[in-house]
Protein backbone atom coordinates (compact mmCIF):
# COMPACT_ATOMS: atom_id res chain seq x y z
CA UNK A 1 0.00 0.00 0.00
CA UNK A 2 1.29 3.39 -1.04
CA UNK A 3 0.74 6.94 1.15
CA UNK A 4 -2.00 7.99 -1.45
CA UNK A 5 -5.39 8.95 0.33
CA UNK A 6 -7.37 5.55 0.67
CA UNK A 7 -11.17 6.08 -0.95
CA UNK A 8 -14.05 4.42 -1.62
CA UNK A 9 -14.72 3.62 -5.46
CA UNK A 10 -17.84 2.81 -6.91
CA UNK A 11 -17.13 1.14 -10.74
CA UNK A 12 -20.46 0.66 -12.55
CA UNK A 13 -20.50 -0.95 -15.75
CA UNK A 14 -23.58 -2.15 -18.21
CA UNK A 15 -22.44 -5.60 -19.60
CA UNK A 16 -20.11 -8.23 -17.32
CA UNK A 17 -18.78 -9.98 -20.80
CA UNK A 18 -15.27 -9.71 -20.84
CA UNK A 19 -14.40 -6.89 -23.47
CA UNK A 20 -12.28 -4.34 -24.20
CA UNK A 21 -14.07 -2.03 -21.03
CA UNK A 22 -14.74 -4.99 -19.19
CA UNK A 23 -10.68 -5.56 -18.93
CA UNK A 24 -10.79 -1.83 -18.06
CA UNK A 25 -12.20 -2.01 -15.53
CA UNK A 26 -10.96 -5.34 -14.44
CA UNK A 27 -7.25 -3.88 -14.57
CA UNK A 28 -8.11 -0.97 -12.84
CA UNK A 29 -10.40 -2.03 -9.53
CA UNK A 30 -8.06 -4.60 -9.18
CA UNK A 31 -5.06 -2.68 -9.13
CA UNK A 32 -6.78 0.46 -7.30
CA UNK A 33 -7.59 -2.67 -4.77
CA UNK A 34 -3.71 -3.61 -4.77
CA UNK A 35 -3.04 0.61 -3.58
CA UNK A 36 -4.96 -0.33 -0.73
CA UNK A 37 -8.61 1.57 -1.71
CA UNK A 38 -11.86 0.06 -1.34
CA UNK A 39 -13.12 -0.95 -4.17
CA UNK A 40 -16.83 -2.29 -5.32
CA UNK A 41 -18.33 -2.99 -8.88
CA UNK A 42 -21.93 -2.97 -9.90
CA UNK A 43 -23.09 -4.66 -12.75
CA UNK A 44 -25.89 -5.82 -15.05
CA UNK A 45 -25.94 -9.96 -16.00
CA UNK A 46 -23.55 -12.49 -14.45
CA UNK A 47 -20.43 -12.75 -17.17
CA UNK A 48 -16.90 -13.41 -17.14
CA UNK A 49 -15.75 -10.32 -15.37
CA UNK A 50 -17.56 -11.18 -12.29
CA UNK A 51 -15.85 -14.08 -12.35
CA UNK A 52 -12.58 -12.58 -12.56
CA UNK A 53 -13.46 -9.61 -10.37
CA UNK A 54 -14.19 -12.33 -7.38
CA UNK A 55 -10.98 -14.48 -8.36
CA UNK A 56 -9.18 -11.09 -7.73
CA UNK A 57 -11.12 -10.57 -4.14
CA UNK A 58 -13.22 -7.71 -5.63
CA UNK A 59 -16.36 -7.24 -4.22
CA UNK A 60 -19.03 -6.95 -7.10
CA UNK A 61 -23.06 -6.16 -6.90
CA UNK A 62 -24.98 -7.53 -9.65
CA UNK A 63 -27.72 -4.63 -10.75
CA UNK A 64 -30.88 -6.30 -11.73
CA UNK A 65 -32.84 -5.22 -14.92
CA UNK A 66 -28.85 -3.67 -16.48
CA UNK A 67 -28.57 -4.65 -20.03
CA UNK A 68 -27.72 -2.72 -23.14
CA UNK A 69 -30.97 -2.47 -24.64
CA UNK A 70 -33.00 1.08 -23.69
CA UNK A 71 -36.26 0.08 -21.92
CA UNK A 72 -37.76 2.92 -20.43
CA UNK A 73 -39.43 0.81 -17.33
CA UNK A 74 -36.67 -1.41 -16.56
CA UNK A 75 -34.37 1.41 -16.95
CA UNK A 76 -36.29 3.56 -14.22
CA UNK A 77 -35.66 0.17 -11.86
CA UNK A 78 -32.40 0.23 -12.43
CA UNK A 79 -31.80 3.87 -11.81
CA UNK A 80 -33.35 3.51 -8.46
CA UNK A 81 -31.08 0.51 -8.24
CA UNK A 82 -28.26 2.38 -8.09
CA UNK A 83 -29.61 4.82 -6.03
CA UNK A 84 -30.70 2.35 -3.41
CA UNK A 85 -26.33 1.06 -3.90
CA UNK A 86 -25.11 4.25 -4.03
CA UNK A 87 -26.72 5.16 -0.87
CA UNK A 88 -26.05 2.24 1.00
CA UNK A 89 -22.14 1.69 0.09
CA UNK A 90 -21.78 5.83 0.14
CA UNK A 91 -18.74 5.95 -2.18
CA UNK A 92 -16.08 9.00 -2.43
CA UNK A 93 -15.82 8.53 -5.97
CA UNK A 94 -18.60 6.48 -8.95
CA UNK A 95 -16.52 5.58 -11.84
CA UNK A 96 -19.15 4.98 -14.95
CA UNK A 97 -18.31 2.99 -18.09
CA UNK A 98 -20.68 2.69 -20.93
CA UNK A 99 -22.55 5.22 -22.80
CA UNK A 100 -26.07 3.82 -21.21
CA UNK A 101 -24.95 3.03 -17.52
CA UNK A 102 -23.04 6.65 -17.55
CA UNK A 103 -26.51 8.55 -18.65
CA UNK A 104 -28.45 6.50 -15.52
CA UNK A 105 -25.31 6.73 -13.21
CA UNK A 106 -24.83 10.41 -13.53
CA UNK A 107 -27.93 11.39 -12.96
CA UNK A 108 -28.27 9.42 -9.91
CA UNK A 109 -25.04 10.24 -8.48
CA UNK A 110 -25.69 13.75 -8.28
CA UNK A 111 -29.17 12.85 -6.76
CA UNK A 112 -26.96 11.22 -4.17
CA UNK A 113 -24.74 13.79 -3.29
CA UNK A 114 -21.53 11.60 -4.51
CA UNK A 115 -18.35 14.00 -4.07
CA UNK A 116 -16.98 13.00 -7.21
CA UNK A 117 -18.38 11.43 -10.72
CA UNK A 118 -16.18 10.22 -13.33
CA UNK A 119 -17.09 8.64 -17.01
CA UNK A 120 -14.76 7.09 -19.45
CA UNK A 121 -16.14 7.16 -22.69
CA UNK A 122 -15.11 3.74 -24.38
CA UNK A 123 -16.15 3.84 -27.91
CA UNK A 124 -19.22 6.53 -29.40
CA UNK A 125 -22.50 4.69 -29.48
CA UNK A 126 -23.33 7.14 -32.02
CA UNK A 127 -20.72 5.89 -35.11
CA UNK A 128 -22.76 2.33 -34.72
CA UNK A 129 -25.39 1.62 -37.60
CA UNK A 130 -28.13 3.85 -36.07
CA UNK A 131 -30.79 5.74 -37.19
CA UNK A 132 -30.48 9.66 -37.86
CA UNK A 133 -32.63 10.05 -34.99
CA UNK A 134 -31.51 8.12 -32.51
CA UNK A 135 -27.55 9.58 -33.55
CA UNK A 136 -29.15 12.60 -32.31
CA UNK A 137 -30.81 11.96 -29.73
CA UNK A 138 -27.43 9.74 -28.50
CA UNK A 139 -25.01 12.55 -28.91
CA UNK A 140 -27.76 15.06 -26.32
CA UNK A 141 -27.42 11.97 -23.81
CA UNK A 142 -24.01 12.26 -24.34
CA UNK A 143 -23.69 16.05 -23.28
CA UNK A 144 -26.10 15.61 -20.84
CA UNK A 145 -24.11 13.14 -19.20
CA UNK A 146 -20.43 14.59 -19.39
CA UNK A 147 -21.97 18.16 -18.05
CA UNK A 148 -23.49 15.69 -14.80
CA UNK A 149 -19.99 14.07 -14.09
CA UNK A 150 -17.13 16.24 -12.46
CA UNK A 151 -14.64 14.50 -15.21
CA UNK A 152 -14.65 12.52 -18.03
CA UNK A 153 -12.30 10.62 -19.61
CA UNK A 154 -11.78 10.16 -23.36
CA UNK A 155 -9.66 6.62 -23.96
CA UNK A 156 -8.26 8.24 -27.17
CA UNK A 157 -7.82 12.03 -28.68
CA UNK A 158 -10.22 11.00 -31.79
CA UNK A 159 -12.50 10.48 -29.13
CA UNK A 160 -12.60 13.64 -27.80
CA UNK A 161 -12.18 15.51 -31.15
CA UNK A 162 -15.56 13.46 -32.48
CA UNK A 163 -17.68 14.80 -29.28
CA UNK A 164 -16.42 18.23 -29.75
CA UNK A 165 -17.13 18.17 -33.01
CA UNK A 166 -20.79 18.33 -31.89
CA UNK A 167 -23.03 21.59 -31.57
CA UNK A 168 -22.47 22.97 -27.69
CA UNK A 169 -19.86 20.17 -26.89
CA UNK A 170 -17.33 22.85 -26.53
CA UNK A 171 -18.81 24.08 -23.38
CA UNK A 172 -17.73 20.75 -21.69
CA UNK A 173 -14.54 20.83 -22.96
CA UNK A 174 -12.60 21.00 -19.77
CA UNK A 175 -14.11 18.19 -18.58
CA UNK A 176 -12.99 15.86 -21.06
CA UNK A 177 -9.17 14.87 -20.41
CA UNK A 178 -7.98 12.39 -22.88
CA UNK A 179 -5.93 9.32 -21.11
CA UNK A 180 -5.20 6.89 -23.36
CA UNK A 181 -5.72 3.02 -22.38
CA UNK A 182 -2.59 1.44 -21.47
CA UNK A 183 -2.00 -2.57 -20.37
CA UNK A 184 -0.20 -4.66 -18.21
CA UNK A 185 2.82 -6.76 -19.40
CA UNK A 186 1.87 -9.96 -20.73
CA UNK A 187 3.66 -13.36 -20.11
CA UNK A 188 3.27 -14.84 -23.48
CA UNK A 189 2.73 -18.43 -24.25
CA UNK A 190 6.07 -19.82 -26.30
CA UNK A 191 4.45 -19.68 -30.59
CA UNK A 192 4.40 -23.76 -31.06
CA UNK A 193 2.44 -24.65 -27.69
CA UNK A 194 0.64 -21.42 -28.52
CA UNK A 195 -0.44 -23.07 -31.88
CA UNK A 196 -0.49 -26.71 -30.65
CA UNK A 197 -3.15 -25.19 -28.05
CA UNK A 198 -5.14 -23.15 -30.79
CA UNK A 199 -4.79 -26.29 -32.84
CA UNK A 200 -6.51 -28.47 -30.30
CA UNK A 201 -9.51 -25.86 -29.64
CA UNK A 202 -10.13 -26.40 -33.72
CA UNK A 203 -9.44 -29.84 -33.80
CA UNK A 204 -6.92 -29.02 -36.87
CA UNK A 205 -3.25 -29.38 -37.70
CA UNK A 206 -1.60 -26.23 -38.06
CA UNK A 207 2.07 -26.95 -38.40
CA UNK A 208 2.60 -25.62 -41.77
CA UNK A 209 -0.17 -23.01 -41.69
CA UNK A 210 -0.24 -19.24 -41.94
CA UNK A 211 -2.74 -18.28 -39.08
CA UNK A 212 -4.58 -14.75 -39.51
CA UNK A 213 -6.32 -14.02 -36.29
CA UNK A 214 -7.73 -11.28 -33.94
CA UNK A 215 -9.34 -10.58 -30.41
CA UNK A 216 -13.14 -8.79 -31.06
CA UNK A 217 -16.21 -9.21 -29.06
CA UNK A 218 -18.58 -10.60 -31.90
CA UNK A 219 -20.32 -7.44 -32.43
CA UNK A 220 -21.36 -5.58 -35.30
CA UNK A 221 -19.07 -2.68 -34.94
CA UNK A 222 -15.90 -4.94 -35.10
CA UNK A 223 -16.50 -5.60 -38.46
CA UNK A 224 -15.56 -9.49 -38.46
CA UNK A 225 -18.07 -10.03 -41.38
CA UNK A 226 -15.84 -7.77 -43.63
CA UNK A 227 -12.76 -10.31 -42.53
CA UNK A 228 -15.11 -13.33 -43.89
CA UNK A 229 -15.23 -11.67 -47.07
CA UNK A 230 -11.73 -11.06 -47.47
CA UNK A 231 -11.29 -14.87 -46.62
CA UNK A 232 -13.16 -16.50 -48.58
CA UNK A 233 -10.83 -14.98 -51.67
CA UNK A 234 -7.73 -16.03 -49.95
CA UNK A 235 -8.43 -18.81 -49.13
CA UNK A 236 -9.43 -19.38 -52.93
CA UNK A 237 -5.41 -18.86 -53.76
CA UNK A 238 -4.09 -20.22 -50.21
CA UNK A 239 -5.89 -23.23 -48.89
CA UNK A 240 -2.90 -22.85 -46.21
CA UNK A 241 -3.92 -20.14 -44.37
CA UNK A 242 -6.38 -20.05 -41.47
CA UNK A 243 -8.72 -17.61 -39.91
CA UNK A 244 -9.42 -17.32 -36.36
CA UNK A 245 -11.46 -14.82 -34.03
CA UNK A 246 -11.07 -15.35 -30.02
CA UNK A 247 -14.05 -13.57 -28.96
CA UNK A 248 -18.06 -14.10 -27.70
CA UNK A 249 -20.89 -11.78 -28.29
CA UNK A 250 -24.51 -11.72 -30.01
CA UNK A 251 -23.22 -12.00 -33.56
CA UNK A 252 -21.88 -15.54 -32.93
CA UNK A 253 -25.09 -17.32 -35.44
CA UNK A 254 -24.91 -14.60 -37.88
CA UNK A 255 -21.16 -15.11 -38.36
CA UNK A 256 -21.26 -18.48 -38.06
CA UNK A 257 -24.00 -18.76 -41.15
CA UNK A 258 -21.77 -16.63 -43.10
CA UNK A 259 -18.61 -18.55 -42.55
CA UNK A 260 -20.80 -21.76 -43.47
CA UNK A 261 -22.34 -19.70 -46.69
CA UNK A 262 -18.86 -19.17 -47.87
CA UNK A 263 -17.43 -22.35 -47.54
CA UNK A 264 -14.87 -21.24 -45.00
CA UNK A 265 -15.78 -23.93 -42.51
CA UNK A 266 -12.04 -25.31 -42.86
CA UNK A 267 -10.70 -22.64 -42.84
CA UNK A 268 -12.47 -20.23 -40.72
CA UNK A 269 -12.68 -20.53 -36.85
CA UNK A 270 -14.81 -18.96 -34.08
CA UNK A 271 -13.47 -20.14 -31.56
CA UNK A 272 -14.80 -18.78 -28.68
CA UNK A 273 -14.09 -16.95 -25.10
CA UNK A 274 -10.69 -18.35 -24.35
CA UNK A 275 -9.23 -16.96 -20.94
CA UNK A 276 -6.40 -14.93 -20.73
CA UNK A 277 -6.57 -14.98 -24.57
CA UNK A 278 -3.52 -12.26 -25.44
CA UNK A 279 -0.75 -15.03 -23.63
CA UNK A 280 -1.76 -17.06 -27.31
CA UNK A 281 -1.16 -14.13 -29.56
CA UNK A 282 2.63 -15.78 -30.93
CA UNK A 283 0.39 -18.74 -32.28
CA UNK A 284 -0.53 -15.52 -35.05
CA UNK A 285 1.02 -14.76 -38.15
CA UNK A 286 -0.70 -11.73 -38.72
CA UNK A 287 -3.59 -10.11 -36.53
CA UNK A 288 -6.13 -8.00 -37.80
CA UNK A 289 -8.90 -5.88 -36.83
CA UNK A 290 -11.74 -4.40 -39.07
CA UNK A 291 -13.93 -2.39 -37.18
CA UNK A 292 -16.24 -0.06 -37.86
CA UNK A 293 -15.52 2.43 -34.93
CA UNK A 294 -13.16 2.17 -31.99
CA UNK A 295 -12.44 4.14 -28.81
CA UNK A 296 -8.96 2.74 -28.55
CA UNK A 297 -8.43 -1.48 -28.85
CA UNK A 298 -6.65 -2.98 -26.40
CA UNK A 299 -6.12 -5.83 -28.25
CA UNK A 300 -4.23 -3.49 -30.69
CA UNK A 301 -2.37 -2.76 -27.41
CA UNK A 302 -2.00 -6.25 -26.67
CA UNK A 303 -0.75 -7.34 -30.89
CA UNK A 304 1.61 -4.88 -30.32
CA UNK A 305 3.21 -6.38 -27.17
CA UNK A 306 3.27 -9.43 -29.02
CA UNK A 307 5.07 -8.04 -31.71
CA UNK A 308 2.65 -9.01 -34.49
CA UNK A 309 2.18 -7.62 -37.95
CA UNK A 310 -0.95 -5.73 -37.83
CA UNK A 311 -3.67 -4.92 -40.58
CA UNK A 312 -6.25 -2.65 -39.16
CA UNK A 313 -9.02 -0.34 -40.14
CA UNK A 314 -8.15 3.56 -40.12
CA UNK A 315 -11.05 4.65 -37.46
CA UNK A 316 -11.63 6.23 -34.24
CA UNK A 317 -8.07 5.64 -31.90
CA UNK A 318 -6.12 2.90 -34.02
CA UNK A 319 -4.33 5.45 -35.81
CA UNK A 320 -3.15 6.43 -31.95
CA UNK A 321 -3.15 3.16 -31.17
CA UNK A 322 -0.25 2.05 -34.03
CA UNK A 323 1.54 5.22 -33.93
CA UNK A 324 4.77 4.69 -34.59
CA UNK A 325 4.76 0.85 -34.46
CA UNK A 326 6.53 -0.19 -38.07
CA UNK A 327 4.60 -3.42 -38.34
CA UNK A 328 1.38 -1.65 -38.89
CA UNK A 329 -0.96 -1.17 -41.90
CA UNK A 330 -4.36 0.48 -42.34
CA UNK A 331 -7.19 0.64 -44.44
CA UNK A 332 -10.45 2.57 -45.09
CA UNK A 333 -13.19 0.09 -42.61
CA UNK A 334 -15.29 -1.62 -44.91
CA UNK A 335 -13.44 -1.89 -47.61
CA UNK A 336 -12.88 -5.70 -48.11
CA UNK A 337 -10.53 -5.08 -51.74
CA UNK A 338 -8.46 -3.09 -49.98
CA UNK A 339 -8.12 -5.54 -46.68
CA UNK A 340 -8.03 -8.65 -49.00
CA UNK A 341 -5.17 -7.04 -51.42
CA UNK A 342 -2.90 -6.31 -47.75
CA UNK A 343 -3.99 -9.52 -46.90
CA UNK A 344 -2.67 -11.12 -50.36
CA UNK A 345 0.84 -8.65 -50.13
CA UNK A 346 1.80 -9.88 -46.47
CA UNK A 347 1.10 -13.81 -47.37
CA UNK A 348 3.24 -13.08 -50.52
CA UNK A 349 6.06 -10.95 -49.13
CA UNK A 350 9.18 -11.20 -46.58
CA UNK A 351 8.07 -9.58 -43.79
CA UNK A 352 10.21 -7.80 -40.94
CA UNK A 353 10.26 -10.20 -38.35
CA UNK A 354 12.81 -7.23 -35.83
CA UNK A 355 11.00 -6.93 -32.49
CA UNK A 356 9.63 -3.58 -32.02
CA UNK A 357 10.47 -1.91 -28.80
CA UNK A 358 6.91 -0.72 -26.77
CA UNK A 359 7.14 1.38 -23.51
CA UNK A 360 4.53 0.13 -21.02
CA UNK A 361 2.44 3.03 -19.98
CA UNK A 362 0.07 0.98 -17.72
CA UNK A 363 1.29 2.58 -14.42
CA UNK A 364 0.86 6.02 -15.93
CA UNK A 365 -2.55 4.97 -17.16
CA UNK A 366 -3.46 4.64 -13.54
CA UNK A 367 -1.93 7.79 -11.93
CA UNK A 368 -3.33 10.01 -14.61
CA UNK A 369 -7.32 7.57 -13.24
CA UNK A 370 -5.81 8.76 -9.93
CA UNK A 371 -5.55 12.48 -10.47
CA UNK A 372 -9.29 12.52 -12.12
CA UNK A 373 -10.39 11.30 -8.47
CA UNK A 374 -9.14 14.76 -6.92
CA UNK A 375 -11.59 17.53 -6.97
Amino acid sequence: MNSEKQRKILQIITKSNFGGAQKYVYEISTDLKERGHDVVIAHGGNGILVDKLKKGSVRTIKINYLNRNINIFSDLKVFFEIIKIISKEKPDIVHLNSSKIGAIGSFAARMCFVPRIVFTIHGLAFNENRSWISKIIIKKIYWLTIFLCHKSIAVSESVKKQLLSIPFFFLLKNKITVIKNEIREIDFVERNNAKKFIGEKIKKDLTNKKIIGTIAELHKIKGINFLIESAKEIVEENNDVVFIVFGEGEERNELQKQIEYSNLQNNFFLIGFIDNAPKYLNSIDLFVLPSISEGLALALLEAKQANLNIIASKVGGIPEALEGYTKAKLFESGNTKELTNLIHNFLNEKNDNNKTKNENLFELMIEKTLNTYEH
